[in-house]
């Protein structure tokens, strides 16, 4: 069943569903390319909005090249002679946490392009961002608290009592989709897992393990921990368990059905 666009409001918290945000920034990535440029694109983790004024630095790691540039209105920050290779990516802001992104560069096409910034949580909550490539279409993020709420786009948006939610949804290919857990508590575990909704039919489908997908993992103090699917089948990922703010690995993908 096609899932509708929608824009709700529960408690003040807005939760989308990501569709023409991403028609616009590709046809403006399709224009600087013609350009010979290339562009990276940055939106928000919790809006999937472009981020303006964000000061991006390239390194290459491969040689002495290093370039910085700030994003404009649309989320873009060009760079232009780029020689094929790998390069590390640093975000510098002083409103969205600072990190690092891998880049690969091949027969002068960018194999990543679009990136997501988080603003930190505050003090005693988490944020969990997943991001992919263009397919499959629709990977759901989801996060099951024990004995308690199941945060996803198909269970609860936002949990009864108000202290997670839902914050963007991506029917679309890329992410970012968003989950925030306003107030953690202690002694509860919290179950964090990836679904291939586009797949959900085909259980031993390998095409997850092919998404590129990345699950990041923040508390008020930045990023916790960086998850990439790994290889397999299956229409599930399952990531991590987090108790009393400490993350384990999970790491497997297996069959939803």
């Amino acid at each position: 069943m096609l899932r509708k666009v929608i824009v709700f409001v529960v408690m003040s918290l807005v939760s989308l569903s990501v569709f023409a945000t991403d028609k616009s920034s590709f046809s403006e990535y399709s224009k600087h390319r013609m350009k010979g440029e290339i562009p990276l694109y940055f939106s928000d983790s919790q809006t999937a909005k472009p981020v303006k004024g964000l000061e991006i630095h390239l390194e290459s790691e491969d040689s002495d090249f290093e370039e910085t540039a700030t994003t404009d209105r649309k989320g873009f920050a060009t760079f232009s002679d780029l020689d094929d290779g790998e390069y590390i990516v640093t975000i510098n802001s002083d409103i969205y946490v600072e990190e690092e992104f891998y880049l690969e560069i091949l027969a002068g096409i960018p194999l990543t392009w679009r990136f997501s910034v988080t603003k930190a949580p505050e003090s005693g909550s988490l944020r969990i961002v997943l991001d992919w490539g263009e397919s499959p279409r629709d990977l759901d993020l989801h996060l099951e608290q024990s004995g308690g709420y199941h945060i996803s786009y198909r269970d609860s948006r936002t949990a009864a009592d108000g202290s997670a939610w839902l914050d963007v949804d991506c029917i679309s290919g890329y992410g970012p989709e968003t989950i925030t857990v306003g107030k953690w508590t202690r002694g509860k575990v919290y179950t964090v897992y990836v679904v291939d909704y586009t797949d959900r039919s085909r259980t031993y489908s390998d095409a997850l393990s092919k998404s590129g997908a990345t699950v990041r993992v923040y508390n008020e103090n930045g990023l916790v921990k960086s998850f990439s699917v790994p290889s397999g089948n299956g229409n599930r990922w399952d990531i991590c368990t987090i108790k009393n703010g400490e993350v384990t690995d999970a790491g497997t993908i297996s069959e939803l059905y």
